[in-house]
């Protein structure tokens, strides 16, 4: 559209109108019947855009009239393209009266006017749809009809509106247009030449000037009526014409015009006017009486010329033509045109006489004008609208000028008969119509409202009748209103509405219908004028009634006559608002539409009083009276609140913007009382609760009911619902009512609302109680048993939601106990619904159920005193209901709900104040618990709903009872229910017992379904069922542990309580089998439990923090945060900071960001409580205070939400907190250690975890003496976190040991920590305890290189000048007592033993069993005495055969041993490893510090170079090859890199070649040892036999160790000795095999677990055969290899299991354990061997074993075991004392001679060892294949002379070694001084026994060294060989005498 320049305003309103035009063009369409259907809104809006228009006309109307038209054309051309004809005409139709209506609007009044070209334009518009419209719009279109018809109007209207400035053009064009038809004798044109005199009768003659006059004149005469004759039917045209003139004259007459401006027209033209109009006149009347057929137009016109006349030719003809008209009334035709006439002509009268003439003159022509037409009305002659109507305006228009007269008419009118309706009831609106003319005539005008100018009088208390002088009339007046209201009242007053309602002059007689209008007319008389028996009160008590009545328009009135009241009277306002909700109260609800309409009505009158009030503030007016201000909110606010209850959503809504005026009207009356200084009560109101709790009370209530209501109350949101959106509030579903569940939802909401209430408005609640109880009343009835219920119609779905919904809001209402005025008290509501669950329908017992449940907090008490009845009739008869069920079932499942739904409801504190209600569930829960227990239903859903109820009722107990008081649910109960209520859901139990009920209970239903689709209904209602009652039931089982813990330790964390709590946290629910409206996550149920244990149990809090660091992230999760909430809310909870501090370092880089963020909050309220402000100076955990922090805030800090950022935030918080709170270090460390030991976080957890804890390590100085402190458990933490992580986390591990390095005082402790952890860890481990040592050593070297090497080398040093004890003395003389080589006899039993041990405590022994010792020395004697037996085994085979036998025979190649025992010597006897000492582990330690550095070890070199050619010929391979790696290691560091070639490339030459050769030797060796190996086997070492390779299936099998099996084996042993038969010892060789196979098999820890195995190994020493002896020698080399006999608990084991079989025998230390022998010394014997083999006089193991070396088959294993045994000695005096073995120990004896109880005495194991293997090592020591074995033995017993005190015989022992280049006989004479100085005289006798049995039974090649060692001993310098020596027979040095004689003699001396 095109843009034109309009004023912005004018733009403003046309872009509104192009929008609202549009809008109604589009809604045309041709069957709307002329009427656009648009919304009312939209069509007031309408009409304000045209009277906006119609302002801006005044200044823009030729620029809003080019956009109209333009418009127009615009708008045709669109509706030309519409579609079919009839569309297209309605469109045109609808833009022609959009255009016309606001060209009206534009041309009308005082506009800026038009220009020629528009104006010409909108007449011919108008012309030419006045004349063609039915061209234009065609007949046959009938539905069109109107809409053109309301065109052609519209054209009339504007040409009118234009004739006021253009009455000649427009008046030419008519006449030219009806010229031009005249003459045309046709019917089109005659119809035209009518419509175009329809069209003028708009017309307007201007004749306020003398042009206008003129212009009118001549209008006046052309249009003369007789002057236009139609060629045929011309009286047709000549009424047309009469009626358009009578028309346009109209409004002239009615101002009297032009006679009323005369005086300002000229003469002449004045003159021409009334000449034109008598000569007009004079025509017209000569042609009105010529044919009666003209009187129907004629007088209109006639009577018109008349009031035109001037005062003579009126007064000429007024009284004729009155005349006239009386005359013409008689005829029913004419009367209502007659009637108009009359009114005219006296109007007339009035304007030009009243006032003038004198009063009785006027009065007398008023009567004569005026009596016949109120005579005809008092006959019921003027019964049409219209003939009354006229009445109504001649009495109004008479009493307008003469008050007198025309009041006296109304008077007559009413003071005639009542029930003459028409009379009454024109006097009625004639008395209306004086009444609102008094403000004008008071001098008030009201301009458009003169009701409300007429009101405000009355308000004012100014009389109506008093304004218009006739005051006196009004008594009567008012007598004949109350005359007229009573007589209404009487014949149809009591009439009121129906539902549905009717017409209720359909319903009366016809004579008596007619009154209604009356009594509506009388009613709208009042307040302007009271009927007197309507005064004060009354009017308030009687005038509401009918605003119910039967008519639509007596109720009409009726309510406008309250509204009229309102404003008029003030005194009365709150009486008819009373009066008005009072009858509101008494209508039935079976009216839904009455009682909107009432509720409307009262929401009017509050309306209405509230803008009166605020129309009083604006004009500054003020009501001073507190009558006026009086306000009876409560009970105003109850009787709407009633009726929220509601069943129709428009009722509800009504009521609801009641209550919403009355906050509005009782805000403005205390507003306008505190202007006036009045008081006001407080307001409290129902609005502001549903307003502002609304959404809440929606969001609970929404899905709260049904069974399983507390669940869906709670997960379930408004939102889970198809219907609403995310934002409903109590208003959108108020408006609901087509959902299967909005009217429950909405009682539940309006129940709750009123329980909020209560609070704020008791006093509207109480009076809501009280009108909602009387209307349950009308809903109840008796039953047949005389009780009373709800009542039930079939069928009637709305008096069911009545029922629920009053049920409901009134149990909900907090009432007085004795009731409301006219309602129930609230015992005797409960009473009527518990019938009715007795008695009732099942759907009336369900909302009672609901509504008892929801009960008021006030009247719990009194309905469980009311329940109990009800439970006590559980027992009673079984009634049967109609279901078939029994009632007592269904009552006892109501009950259940009841109590349920109770439960809920209670407010906090309830059951610990009221012992009622707590008794009343407690015994529910008994009760209730013990029939699911019976059994007694069989019914699935009857059981879920018990369970449900019993789970919910327990949940809101246990919360609300908690603790061990006498008021709070006891433990036994609590204990009770948590066993019941966990096995409900499939988390409580593993066994899957819910699934298992559900499965039968399905199964159960589709036995009973009949179709498919009942069994797959009941199929998910069961689920459900279940499904709700496992929620129901997590719930009440994690609230039952609120309180004391149910187990009697809360600590551990296996009860059952953290049991549940992690089976929930783990549990993974099945897909789609869980949603949300089922109740709350598994994860939410365990932390609320978790919850409510902690903060019960303080205990638990050790486990809590312990499952923070849980692998399960879940678990981990849920504890934590538990424990931070409850740490944070429980200031009593006392956490020591460390623990706290290591777990928010753990926790602030979790994966989870709310994880983190809690991480960070309980880091701040730990820092509040312990540090800040007056917990700064609190106790630390530890006893030491904490740092004092300054008061105040600590910033806030933010977590980044990527995982770098919470990283560094990490490190940051670490290094922070390190820093001010250092006295943490040690206890958070410790701390951390153990959590990552303990934890299965993930690898990048570990990493941040590690990496945080360097800045506290840097705080860190471990002890020097780290033993048993918390350097010691750091230390032990620390490493085993090397060990588990140092593959995955190299860097971090690291940092940690260099951080602690970087402080050097810690270098030594940590040293010495790992060397002590690889010397007693376990021997299978050993290798990965040294390699994680080593990466422990390399970091601290990396960090204090030097202080590392200083100090392993001092460690390192102790393997060569380990100091040791000084020497004992040996014993003197020849008693000691040893077996013999050859066969003995049987030691005497009586004699007395050398030796004695100190005593032992008694409890050492307390624990052996009393057997042991005399089973194995049963065994020990039987073996001995088996070698009388005949055997199959070999000469060769036993001791007692020559060793020149045994040298000279060999095996016979073709005899093939027939049993695995006779090959079993063939067997490779595998060589044990010995546990390491401190020196050993230095050395492996150095090994690769050696790698990474060569300076620091320049001051050591020659110590370890020494060292480390000492361990490459060590006996352990890992000893060895650490020392290989040191020596090549040391050669690259200090000399392959300083003698390499200066020049790159060039060869090696002099030092640089050698030291690059020996590198490559080294390397080259591959582990191999330096020098030959020992031989293991004894012949054959891989026979091929088939036994040999059973053996080695066996020990590849390595049989399991049990305590059963070795007891067996054992067993077997001794039975097998005991035999004695050659068999017998066969087997016995064959479990001595299988004993090494499993001792082989077994880990080194385990073996002292087994006592009873090494005390086999040594019984079996005793035998007398080779081949058991030399398994013997086997088993205890393995055994040895695997145990440590140093270690005090392997000690106290051996001995407690060989203890003496009765108390009676003598104990180590008494006089009977001990001998003197020369020089009074003691010799010590060996307890265990006496115990075991029933020996006293054995001195020490070496005994048993010295005879192997006789035997080339047990040569060599007898070595190793010796080594073996004298390695034990070495330890043992290295290893710190143990204190049980100490106090058995003689004092001093320490562990030495805890070692001597095990294996002899330690010196005499030397003197006996070193005495029987010198022989043997002289001549193996060097150039033999046997020299690593010799080593191994060497390096032994020297250790063990250094542990006992023998330095200088250990050093000459070390002479024999490979490289030694010394005569044989200078190294013994070497060797011999020291050893006869350390054991003679005490072992002097057992030495030379060794020697002589060695030139007896010895090879050539073993003779020659034992004759120098004699020689050696007796050239030792102070040699004494002792009085046992000195005594022996000579027969002892026999063998060295014919040696001496012979050869050897001569080279040896």
């Amino acid at each position: 559209m095109a843009q034109l320049l309009l004023p912005p305003i004018a733009e403003s309103l046309l872009i509104q109108f192009w929008s609202l035009s549009k809008t109604r063009v589009e809604a045309a369409t041709p069957n709307d019947r002329g009427e656009v259907p648009v919304e009312p809104l939209a069509s007031a809006l309408y009409d304000r855009v045209l009277d906006g228009l119609h302002l801006v006309a005044r200044h823009a109307a030729t620029g809003l009239l080019d956009a109209l038209l333009q418009w127009r054309k615009e708008n045709l051309n669109l509706a030309a393209r519409s579609g079919a004809e009839p569309v297209i005409l309605r469109k045109r139709l609808a833009v022609e009266t959009v255009f016309l209506e606001a060209s009206v609007r534009l041309v009308d009044g005082d506009s800026s006017g038009l220009s020629e070209r528009q104006a010409d334009a909108l007449e011919r518009l108008a012309f030419d749809w006045i004349l063609n419209a039915e061209k234009y719009v065609e007949p046959k279109f009938a539905e069109l009809v109107r809409a053109r018809e309301k065109v052609a109007r519209l054209c009339g209207v504007l040409l009118g509106s234009l004739s006021v400035t253009r009455l000649t053009p427009i008046s030419a064009r008519f006449f030219q247009e009806l010229e031009a038809r005249l003459r045309v004798d046709a019917t089109p044109a005659r119809q035209e030449l009518l419509q175009l005199c329809e069209g003028m009768r708009w017309l307007r003659l201007p004749v306020s000037t003398n042009a206008e006059v003129a212009a009118a004149t001549d209008f006046l005469v052309r249009m003369h009526p007789l002057r236009h004759v139609a060629p045929v039917r011309k009286s047709q045209v000549q009424h047309a014409l009469c009626e358009a003139l009578a028309a346009v004259l109209a409004s002239a007459v009615r101002q009297d015009l032009p006679w009323s401006v005369s005086g300002d027209l000229e003469p002449a033209v004045a003159a021409a006017w009334f000449a034109a109009v008598a000569a007009v006149r004079a025509e017209i009347g000569l042609w009105t009486a010529r044919q009666s057929k003209h009187a129907a137009v004629g007088y209109p016109l006639l009577t018109a010329l008349v009031c035109l006349e001037d005062d003579a030719g009126f007064a000429a003809h007024s009284d004729a033509l009155v005349d006239a008209l009386h005359r013409q009334l008689r005829d029913k035709l004419l009367r209502t045109a007659v009637l108009g006439c009359l009114v005219s002509m006296v109007r007339t009268h009035l304007l030009r006489h009243a006032g003038a003439a004198p009063q009785g003159q006027t009065d007398a022509w008023l009567a004569r004008a005026t009596r016949p037409v109120l005579a005809q009305l008092r006959k019921a002659n003027l019964q049409f609208a219209e003939q009354q109507d006229a009445v109504v305006e001649l009495c109004t228009t008479v009493a307008a000028r003469e008050p007198n007269f025309g009041v006296g008419m109304v008077a007559e009118l009413l003071a005639g008969e009542p029930t003459a309706w028409d009379a009454v009831g024109v006097g009625l609106r004639a008395l209306r119509g004086v009444l609102l003319a008094a403000p004008a005539r008071a001098g008030k005008p009201g301009g458009h409202e003169p009701k409300a100018a007429l009101l405000e009088m009355v308000r004012r208390g100014e009389a109506p009748l008093g304004a218009l002088g006739v005051a006196a009339l009004a008594p009567r007046l008012g007598h004949a209103l109350a005359r007229v209201l009573q007589a209404c009242a009487g014949l149809f007053g009591a009439y009121r509405i129906t539902s549905p309602p009717r017409v209720l002059a359909e319903l009366l007689p016809k004579e008596r219908a007619a009154g209604l209008p009356v009594l509506a007319a009388a009613l709208e008389c009042v307040p302007f004028l009271l009927p007197e028996h309507w005064d004060g009160a009354h009017l308030a008590a009687e005038l509401p009634g009918y605003t119910v009545h039967a008519d639509a328009t007596v109720r009409a009135a009726a309510a406008e006559a309250l509204l009229r009241c309102m404003r008029a009277l003030p005194e009365l306002r709150n009486e008819l608002l009373l009066a008005a909700t009072d009858l509101l109260a008494r209508l039935p609800d079976d009216l839904p539409d009455a009682l909107r309409d009432a509720l409307v009505l009262v929401s009017s009158l509050a309306h209405e009083w509230d803008a009166l009030l605020e129309e009083d503030a604006r004009a500054g007016r003020h009501e001073a009276r507190p009558a006026t201000l009086r306000l009876d909110l409560a009970s105003l606010q109850g009787a709407a609140a009633a009726f929220l209850c509601a069943a129709e959503p428009d009722v509800r809504r009504a009521a609801l913007g009641l209550l919403a005026e009355l906050r509005s009207l009782h805000t403005s009356l205390a507003a306008a009382a505190d202007g006036e200084g009045l008081s006001t009560e407080p307001g409290a109101y129902l609005m502001n609760v549903f307003e502002e709790a609304g959404r809440d009370i929606v969001r609970r209530c929404y899905w709260d009911f049904g069974r399983w209501s507390d669940t869906w109350r709670a997960w379930r949101t408004p939102a889970d619902d198809a219907a609403p959106g995310p934002s409903l509030d109590m208003q959108d579903l108020m408006l609901r009512s087509g959902g299967a569940h909005d009217a429950v939802r909405w009682t539940r909401c309006v129940a709750e609302a009123l329980k909020l209430a209560a609070l704020l408005c008791p006093g509207a609640v109480q009076a809501t109680y009280a009108n909602i109880t009387i209307r349950i009343q009308a809903l109840a009835a008796r039953d047949v048993t005389g009780r009373t219920v709800l009542a039930e119609l079939p069928g009637d779905a709305r008096r069911l939601d009545l029922a629920r919904a009053y049920s409901a809001a009134a149990c909900a209402c907090a009432a007085p106990a004795s009731g409301a005025a006219g309602g129930l008290p609230p015992r005797e509501l409960f009473r009527v619904l518990l019938s009715t669950i007795r008695a009732g329908p099942e759907t009336l017992a369900a909302l009672a159920v609901a509504a008892l449940g929801g009960c008021h907090a006030d009247h719990l008490e009194a309905l469980a005193e009311e329940l109990t009845p009800l439970s006590q009739e559980f027992s009673g008869e079984r009634a049967k209901s109609a279901r078939g069920r029994t009632r007592r079932e269904d009552v006892r499942l109501a009950a259940a709900q009841v109590s349920r739904l109770a439960a809920e409801g209670l407010p906090p504190g309830a059951l610990r104040t009221s012992a009622a209600l707590r008794a009343h569930f407690l015994v529910f829960l008994d009760d209730t618990r013990g029939l699911l227990a019976s059994g007694a239903h069989e019914n699935f859903l009857e059981v879920a709903v018990l369970r449900y109820c019993l789970c919910v009722v327990a949940r809101v107990v246990a919360q609300e009872l908690p603790g061990d008081g006498p008021s709070a649910l006891s433990l036994q109960r609590r204990r009770e229910l948590f066993d019941l209520t966990s096995t409900w859901a499939e988390e409580g139990t593993a066994g899957g017992r819910p699934r298992g009920e559900v499965a039968r209970a399905v199964a159960a239903a589709r036995m009973r379904a009949k179709d498919a689709e009942a069994t797959r209904a009941t199929e998910a209602e069961i689920t459900e069922a279940a499904e709700y009652v496992a929620t129901a039931a997590l719930a009440a089982t994690a609230a039952l542990l609120h309180g004391p813990s149910l187990d009697a330790d809360a600590k551990r964390s296996s009860r059952r309580a953290y049991a549940w709590i992690d089976r929930l946290l783990q549990s993974e629910p099945a897909a789609g089998a869980w949603r949300p409206a089922r109740g709350a996550s598994r994860d939410a149920t365990a932390c609320a439990a978790l919850h409510n244990l902690l903060s019960s149990n303080p205990d638990a809090l050790a486990v809590c923090l312990d499952q923070c660091y849980a692998a399960s992230a879940p678990v981990a999760r849920a504890y934590f945060q538990v424990l931070a909430e409850v740490y944070a809310s429980r200031v009593e909870l006392a956490v020591p900071a460390h623990v706290l501090v290591s777990l928010v370092l753990y926790k602030v880089v979790d994966e989870n960001a709310e994880v983190r963020e809690d991480a960070l909050q309980l880091l701040s309220v730990l820092d509040a409580r312990i540090w800040s402000g007056s917990a700064a100076q609190a106790p630390h955990a530890d006893g030491a205070k904490a740092a004092e922090l300054p008061v105040g805030e600590e910033p806030a800090i933010v977590v980044g939400g990527i995982r770098d950022t919470y990283r560094h935030l990490q490190l940051q918080l670490s290094d922070k907190l390190a820093r001010e709170h250092p006295e943490l270090s040690e206890a958070l460390c410790v701390e951390v250690m153990l959590r990552q030991l303990d934890s299965a976080s993930a690898q990048a957890l570990r990493h941040q975890v590690l990496t945080c804890l360097a800045p506290w390590m840097r705080n860190l100085t471990f002890a020097p003496r780290w033993e048993g402190s918390w350097s010691e458990q750091l230390l032990r933490y620390l490493w085993y976190v090397t060990w588990q992580h140092v593959e995955a986390l190299p860097a971090e591990v690291e940092a940690l040991w260099t951080t602690a390095a970087a402080n050097t005082r810690n270098i030594v402790p940590v040293l010495d920590y790992l060397i002590s952890k690889c010397t007693h860890g376990e021997d299978d481990l050993l290798v990965q305890y040294l390699e994680v040592s080593k990466r422990i050593s390399v970091y601290l070297a990396r960090t204090s290189a030097q202080q590392t090497v200083d100090h392993l080398a001092y460690e390192i040093a102790q393997m060569l000048h380990a100091p040791g004890d000084p020497p004992p003395r040996a014993p003197p003389g020849d008693e000691l007592y040893e077996f013999r080589h050859e066969r003995a006899p049987a030691v005497r039993r009586g004699s007395q033993p050398v030796a004695a041990l100190p005593d032992r405590p008694h409890h050492a022994r307390s624990a052996s069993n009393p057997s042991t010792a005399s089973h194995f020395r049963r065994m020990g004697e039987m073996l001995k005495s088996a070698a009388s037996a005949r055997s199959e085994l070999s000469a060769s085979s036993s001791f007692t055969s020559s060793h020149n036998d045994l040298a000279g025979r060999a095996p016979s190649p073709g005899r093939s041993p027939p049993s695995r025992r006779h090959s079993a010597s063939r067997l490779p006897a595998a060589v044990g490893r010995g546990a390491l000492g401190r020196p050993e582990v230095a050395l492996c330690l150095l090994a690769e510090v050696a790698y990474e550095h060569d300076e620091p070890f320049r001051a050591h070199l020659p110590l370890l170079l020494h060292a480390m050619l000492v361990a490459l010929d060590a006996r352990e391979p890992l000893v060895a090859g650490h020392a290989r790696a040191v020596v090549s290691h040391l050669l690259h560091a200090l000399a392959a890199r300083h003698v390499a070639p200066v020049t790159p490339g060039a060869p090696l030459t002099g030092a640089a070649a050698q030291v690059a050769r020996t590198l490559r030797a080294l390397q080259a060796g591959r582990g191999r040892r330096l020098w030959a190996p020992e031989d293991a086997s004894l012949a054959d070492p891989r026979p091929p036999s088939a036994a040999a390779l059973g053996a080695l299936v066996l020990a590849a099998l390595r049989p399991h160790a049990s305590a059963e099996t070795c007891a067996a084996l054992v067993a077997a042993l001794a039975a097998c000795a005991a035999s004695g038969t050659s068999a017998a010892l066969d087997h016995a060789a064959e479990v001595m095999l299988t004993l090494q196979a499993m001792v082989e098999g077994m880990p080194p820890g385990r073996l002292v677990l087994f006592p009873q195995l090494v005390l086999a190994s040594l019984a079996v020493l005793c035998t007398p055969y080779v081949l058991l002896f030399r398994l013997s020698l086997g088993l205890a080399s393995k055994v040895l290899a695997r145990i440590d006999l140093t270690d005090s608990a392997a000690q106290d084991v051996l001995l407690a299991c060989a203890a003496p079989a009765a108390p009676t025998e003598p104990r180590s230390g008494s006089p009977a354990r001990r001998r003197n022998v020369a020089g009074g010394q003691e010799v010590g014997s060996w307890p265990l061997g006496a115990e075991l083999l029933g020996a006293p006089s054995l001195l020490a193991v070496q005994q048993l074993l010295v005879r192997g070396l006789f035997k080339p088959e047990t040569e060599l294993l007898t070595v190793e075991v010796m080594a073996q045994v004298a390695r034990q000695l070495a330890c043992a005096g290295e290893r710190p004392h143990s204190t049980l073995v100490a106090a058995w120990a003689a004092p001093g004896g320490g562990g030495a001679a805890a070692l001597a109880e095990v294996l002899g005495d330690m010196h005499a194991q030397l003197a006996l060892s070193l005495a029987a293997l010198l022989p043997w090592l002289a001549l193996h020591f060097r150039h033999s294949a046997h020299t690593p074995l010799a080593a191994l033995c060497i390096l032994a017993h020297a250790r063990a002379c250094s542990a006992v005190g023998l330095p200088e015989l250990a050093t000459a022992l070390c002479l024999l070694n490979a490289e030694a280049t010394d005569a044989l006989s200078d190294l013994l004479e070497a060797i011999c001084t020291p050893f006869c100085r350390a054991f003679f005289p005490r072992y002097g006798l057992c030495a030379l026994q060794r020697w002589m049995d060695v030139l007896a039974r010895g090879g050539p090649e073993s003779q020659a060294p034992a004759l120098l060692l004699l020689r050696a001993a007796f050239r030792a310098p102070g040699l004494d060989l002792g009085a046992a020596a000195a005594a022996a027979p000579p027969a002892l040095f026999a063998p060295a005498a014919a040696l001496l004689g012979g050869g050897l003699g001569g080279e040896g001396f």
